[in-house]
């Protein structure tokens, strides 16, 4: 992507930044968690409302809106 700008800190930690016009004002963060499942049922636990499980190419992840529609991902890379 032209407009994304990506840093690595050791193995399991990056920062990515992206400029997303239509969603000025929002903001988007992704974490990444070793077991997914898990993690989605905390959130449903805690009487938030997570989307389904999505299979990407390289990830599964779970969308989440805060109050203010900021975006939350949840990821937990796939196994090679």
């Amino acid at each position: 992507m032209d407009t994304l700008h990506e840093w690595h800190h050791g193995q399991n930690t990056g920062l990515q930044l992206f400029l997303n016009a239509k969603a000025a004002g929002k903001s988007t963060v992704t974490l990444v968690v070793s077991d997914l499942d898990a993690n989605r049922q905390l959130f449903v636990d805690h009487q938030l409302e997570p989307g389904e499980i999505e299979e990407g190419d390289s990830a599964r992840f779970v969308r989440l809106y805060d109050p203010d529609g900021n975006l939350v991902v949840i990821a937990q890379p796939k196994q090679n």
